[in-house]
């Protein structure tokens, strides 16, 4: 497990290391698993024990933190806590885990001995395993850093692969199943250019059909949950917070900006945009009465974090128009 975490540290990935124990370890004591791994460079180092879970995170990944939990190998609460920052985890001792495994045989053992799903590959530390099965040969420092060296590469999709088309070159939801839960944040914006006297009317409240803000503040939450039924490919988000901002920028041109908020493993950009193009509909619908001639302009991502491909903020400034 060391060797694997110190070739991830190499490869300048941020590695999350798990010990699963059924024994009474410590935690960060001199010479346990879970000292070793954060000696080896893992940023955050987790221990299950009896329903209890225990983390210990490096540095700039803040303090320790200890919680109970009725299920840390599934679903459970150690998926909440895992930094956005970090682009790998490693499980040791978590053998009925759907994620990919190294199966590592010691004497006297055969892989029909670990009937487990998802194997990535089956090795060996020891010798004449090694030789009586022809398993991966996994009994120095340099061919476990080398072997995994190469199963990172085969895992990474090239980047100008999409991903959104299966083996027979049609469209398909991407599959993010293996990814892990972080939290993901997502702002967009676009603008509405309308006459002076409509601007002020609404400024003024003075439409008809209603409090022109208010209503497109409710259209665009509502857009946003609607996300995933609007754009055929994104997926459910387990949102956690919208909010919609609108601004005067001149006595012409609205501004509306949409963040949304999510702890999901894929993001929540469609989701910020889908909340502001709705609102600016809302905003034409209710005055086109008065103003059909308003124009929606300017719909755009401004910045998003979370996830592998962690932030993104929008090079360019942003001009009033």
């Amino acid at each position: 497990m060391c060797q694997l975490i110190q070739k991830a540290a190499t490869l300048q990935l941020d590695v999350a290391a798990f010990k699963q124990t059924h024994h009474n370890a410590a935690m960060d004591v001199p010479g346990t698993d879970t000292a070793h791994f954060a000696e080896a460079g893992a940023r955050q180092v987790f221990m299950k024990k009896e329903g209890h879970l225990f983390l210990h995170q490096q540095r700039r990944y803040t303090a320790k933190t200890h919680l109970s939990t009725p299920e840390v190998s599934g679903e459970g609460e150690w998926q909440r806590l895992i930094s956005s920052e970090i682009d790998l985890v490693l499980f040791e001792g978590f053998k009925h885990l759907a994620h990919p495994k190294l199966l590592l045989l010691r004497p006297g053992e055969t892989v029909a001995d670990f009937p487990y799903a998802n194997i990535c590959a089956v090795g060996s530390i020891y010798p004449d395993v090694v030789k009586e099965q022809n398993v991966l040969d996994l009994t120095t420092v340099e061919k476990i850093q080398e072997w995994f060296s190469q199963w990172l590469a085969a895992q990474q999709r090239p980047a100008d692969t999409l991903t959104h088309f299966n083996d027979q070159q049609r469209a398909k939801m991407v599959d993010v199943s293996e990814k892990i839960d972080t939290k993901r944040i997502a702002t967009a914006m676009c603008r509405v250019t309308m006459r002076g006297e409509t601007m002020r009317r609404i400024q003024n409240n003075q439409v008809k059909k209603g409090d022109v803000l208010a209503v497109a503040q409710v259209a665009g939450i509502m857009g946003a949950k609607k996300t995933s039924e609007l754009i055929p490919m994104c997926h459910l988000i387990a949102l956690k917070g919208i909010d919609l901002q609108f601004v005067f920028e001149s006595e012409t041109s609205l501004k509306i900006t949409a963040q949304a908020k999510a702890l999901d493993a894929t993001g929540v950009e469609m989701e910020a945009l889908v909340a502001c193009q709705l609102a600016a509909l809302t905003v034409y619908d209710m005055c086109k009465a008065m103003d059909p001639q308003m124009i929606i302009t300017d719909c755009q991502l401004l910045a998003k974090t979370g996830g592998k491909s962690d932030s993104f903020v929008k090079e360019r400034a942003e001009t009033k128009r």
